[in-house]
């Protein structure tokens, strides 16, 4: 006979299946999620060189307890997120770099148990079976549960704290930025539908709770109403083929659809079931939901954006071409949680704004098996041991299935996208003709405006006329009795040749002093383009024209000009 294992190889291969700190760290999120529990916490105690993982769930009792370290061990027939019962061993191992790990446990109305694990010494013996050490706990031990769960029930895990685990936690926790993050492995994404609580503490420095991602959210909005699809899984051992059969709504009520397909052959269209079910086995449902959360994007088909307003929350953990890559693959959930992507056909990007629309319409399918090891849905899926390790390719007609649902998703946003065009439309044209009439009632103000504008100043520049020509009339008037006064004077004084000059003298002052007074009437005559102004250098030249510059002056009249001239230069 023969046939044994190797545990100390058996040890060491937990190191080669994908367990990396992250990855172990949500295994005992998991675990704690199967226990019920709506908070779970993780406590950075660096004086005490300790890390509390701590969950609210319902905790386990001494059976149990001893169940959680069997490796393998398969759960009971319940809609469970574990599948192999593998996971909690190598996180464990792994997260405590081989040394050693404490979990203290209390179930409602039963005793405290601690479970003690050396690592170290194991993988030195080469021998897991039996090494793990369970007691009741003592006294500092329930003291330490107490400290940090408040709660009458649940679980305390007790690591050493390792740099790298932190950080990978502050990386979660959004702390610390890593871009290379992929949206799958964000614990926002992988429980982002639960009901749950997950919390950082580093003591007497950080708080600060995970935000979770779950696009179908009753918060969200989306651009249409959620289609969701029961899709049912037959197989026929015997033919080895599969067929996925789906309800959808006609004209004529609700009539079953697949995509046909044989080993030759496999349709591209959804078409109505025509052969019956004899010989093929009902394995369960997968339930298809099918949506696009809102965004700018649905404004302009013709261009429409990367990512919905929804999915930008994700920009602050990853990179943008991470997420469009995400929203476009479909998103596997199993009980709840999100545990892989699978890809089925996408339109190319660059083909415009439509094959871009339909990239932005998220699928989801989710299905609820029974932790049995043996579910088939699960091996569908491609379920691994490491559950994060998903290996989904997905049979053709499945996929062609998927890819049919979403293009009718993607054709009742494009008729309400073109309703809500055509009604915005009718608005615009109602508004135009609004303004159109608005603006003619503007231009006829205006033209009466400027029609009462134009008869004001015409009557103002008659006006003007008038007063201009009245007063030139009285000037000449006065310049001619002026003319006369100054011929009587010259008779009057025509015997003495000097009091005639005298007389001539005060006859010419009277004279300038009449033209001066005179000339102050009449307005100023200058280009009409510049009207009322006058350049001094203008009026210059007009002197220069009127006086001699190389004769010598000795009329009064110069003279008073020149010293009145002097005045104005000195500011007197």
């Amino acid at each position: 006979m023969a046939g044994q294992i190797d545990e100390l190889g058996w040890l060491r291969s937990w190191e080669s299946q994908g367990f990396n700190d992250s990855k172990c760290l949500s295994e005992l999120i998991d675990n704690s999620i199967d226990a019920g529990c709506k908070n779970f916490n993780f406590i950075i105690d660096k004086k005490n060189n300790k890390m509390y993982i701590i969950d609210d769930g319902v905790g386990m009792n001494l059976q149990e307890l001893k169940d959680m370290y069997n490796v393998y061990h398969s759960n009971s027939n319940c809609n469970r997120i574990g599948n192999y019962g593998f996971g909690t061993k190598p996180a464990q191992l792994l997260l405590s770099r081989k040394t050693t790990t404490k979990i203290i446990t209390k179930k409602s109305d039963d005793k405290y148990y601690t479970a003690n694990a050396n690592w170290g010494d194991i993988i030195k013996k080469g021998k897991y079976s039996g090494e793990i050490n369970i007691l009741e706990s003592t006294e500092e031990e329930i003291e330490l549960f107490n400290k940090h769960n408040y709660s009458q029930c649940g679980t305390v895990i007790v690591l050493p704290i390792y740099k790298e685990v932190v950080e990978i936690i502050e990386i979660q926790f959004n702390i610390v930025c890593d871009e290379e993050m992929l949206p799958n492995d964000l614990w926002s994404v992988i429980y982002g539908r639960f009901d749950i609580n997950i919390n950082y503490y580093f003591i007497e420095k950080i708080s600060k709770k995970l935000k979770l991602y779950n696009p179908l959210d009753y918060e969200n909005d989306f651009d249409t109403k959620i289609n969701e699809y029961t899709i049912q899984y037959y197989t026929n051992p015997k033919e080895k083929h599969d067929r996925f059969i789906v309800e959808l709504e006609t004209p004529d009520g609700f009539k079953e659809y697949e995509i046909p397909s044989s080993n030759k052959r496999c349709s591209t269209q959804l078409e109505p079931v025509k052969n019956g079910k004899s010989g093929y086995k009902y394995e369960g449902d997968f339930i298809c939901k099918i949506f696009k959360p809102s965004g700018e994007d649905i404004q302009d088909i013709s261009g429409g954006k990367s990512i919905s307003n929804y999915d930008k929350k994700l920009l602050s953990y990853t990179k943008e071409n991470y997420i469009i890559d995400f929203v476009n693959k479909t998103k596997i959930i199993r009980n709840g949680q999100h545990i892989g992507l699978t890809t089925i056909a996408q339109p190319d990007a660059r083909g415009g704004g439509e094959s871009r629309l339909k990239n932005l319409i998220h699928t989801e399918i989710h299905y609820y098996p029974i932790s049995t090891q043996e579910d088939c849905k699960d091996k569908l899926i491609g379920v691994q041991t490491n559950k994060r390790q998903l290996n989904c390719v997905l049979p053709k007609q499945f996929k062609r299935l998927i890819e049919g649902l979403r293009d009718i998703k993607f054709t009742e946003i494009k008729e309400e996208f073109y309703a809500c065009e055509e009604e915005q439309s009718d608005e615009e044209d109602q508004s135009n003709s609004q303004e159109e009439q608005s603006n003619q009632e503007e231009q006829s103000n205006s033209q009466e405006e400027q029609s009462n504008n134009n008869q004001e100043e015409q009557s103002n520049s008659q006006e003007e006329q008038s007063n201009n020509n009245q007063e030139e009339q009285s000037n000449s008037q006065e310049e001619q009795s002026n003319q006369q006064e100054q011929s009587n004077s010259q008779e009057e004084q025509s015997n003495s040749q000097e009091e005639q000059t005298n007389s001539q003298e005060e006859q010419s002052n009277q004279e300038e002093q009449g033209e001066e007074g005179n000339n102050n009437m009449y307005p100023i005559d200058v280009n009409g383009y510049r009207k009322n102004l006058v350049y001094g250098k203008e009026i210059i030249d007009i002197f220069n024209e009127l006086i001699n510059i190389d004769t010598s002056y000795t009329d009064n009249k110069i003279i008073n000009l020149y010293n009145l001239l002097l005045k104005i230069k000195n500011g007197s």
